[in-house]
Parts: C-alpha cells; sequence; structure tokens
C-alpha cells in the first residue's frame, strides 16, 4: 500500500517494507529458496508526467536503501534504485523502458564466504548489478492492465549472477482513480 503525496507536478510516495521470513528455508550453494533473513528497507519513490516536453510520456524512480540481518557475522546492506518510462503508444497500449541497479554496501566478499560458508553463499551474499528491459501493457479497462516485461543482467560484480526475467501481470486499481498519471488527457484525444 502506499500514499502520494503531489510536489507541483511531481508525485512523491515514502515506502518502509519489512520482510519477515514464513520459513526457515534449507540453503545449498544455488538452490536457495529464500535467504531466511529478516530485512527492513527505507526509501521513496517518485514520478512524473513529461506531457509538456514529451506527450503521453511518463518516468518514475524508486530509491531504497535494505538492511538484513547479520547472520554468520555477515551484514548486509544494499540500495536499489530503479527507473521506468512509460510512452502510451495509443489509449490502449504503452511501451515501457526499465533500468534496475544493485549496489553493494555491505557484505561478505567471496574469500570469505569460500573460508566460512561457501555452501550457503547465496543467504549472505550481496551482489551489484546493473539490469535492463523492456515491455508492454494493454489496458483492458479503466482499472485492469495486463502487462509483460522481460529484463536481463547487463553488467555485474562483486559475486552477481547472470539472469533473465520474463514477468507477466495483472494490474487492478481499487476505489477512487487519480487522473494525474493519465497519459492521454481529453483534449489530446484524436
Amino acid at each position: 500500500m502506499r500514499r502520494a503525496w503531489w510536489i507541483r507536478r511531481v508525485a512523491v510516495a515514502p515506502l518502509a517494507a519489512f520482510v519477515i521470513p514464513t520459513h526457515h528455508y534449507e540453503t545449498h550453494g544455488e538452490a536457495v529458496a529464500g535467504r531466511d533473513r529478516r530485512e527492513a528497507q527505507i526509501g521513496a519513490s517518485a514520478g512524473i508526467d513529461l506531457a509538456p516536453f514529451l506527450p503521453h510520456t511518463l518516468v518514475s524512480c524508486r530509491y531504497a536503501l535494505a538492511s538484513a540481518e547479520r547472520q554468520h557475522g555477515f551484514s548486509s546492506v544494499r540500495s536499489n534504485i530503479d527507473l521506468d518510462g512509460e510512452y502510451a503508444v495509443t489509449r490502449l497500449v504503452s511501451a515501457r523502458g526499465l533500468g534496475s541497479w544493485q549496489v553493494a554496501h555491505k557484505g561478505p566478499t567471496i574469500p570469505e564466504l569460500e573460508a566460512d560458508d561457501w555452501l550457503g553463499h547465496d543467504r549472505f551474499i550481496v551482489s551489484t548489478y546493473f539490469d535492463a528491459g523492456a515491455g508492454v501493457s494493454l489496458a483492458l479497462r479503466r482499472n485492469v492492465d495486463v502487462n509483460a516485461v522481460w529484463m536481463r543482467t547487463v553488467s555485474g560484480s562483486r559475486g552477481a549472477h547472470a539472469a533473465r526475467m520474463l514477468s507477466v501481470g495483472v494490474t487492478v486499481g481499487f476505489g477512487s482513480t487519480s487522473d494525474g498519471f493519465s497519459i492521454f488527457t481529453p483534449s489530446s484525444d484524436h
């Protein structure tokens, strides 16, 4: 759940998140169902309608600082930065470009993990990487969208695994709608 505030043409939504594992996940090398670590995140999201400069275009970004509980003497602190640009091709179809950075601030090095707990390394490792991708959304109704996004790791260091991801989802809006981020306004319908 989020609460957004408007600062002129920019919507800002602070965030606070807590991750509490539901199980004590058994880990062994690369076979990790979960990290079995409590985690806290703080940050904010912001978005702006670029209509005065680029019609039918939105840009949003999110920053979060995450810290996980210390385990086996290893701390885990990282920053996550996400950038998302969306262009409405038509009233029903929009295209997206995405970038996602994770920057490791504190975490064990590979030699430390090899010496201490290599079989459980995926629970402790804090990677630095950059993922990029593209996607498309289709508006089925005013409050229902279907979307698909493809992302892959472009660069990584400090123990990052190369990733490829296809995400398909449905977004459903509840309650009243705010046309603050309506890419197509009544005056721009053609």
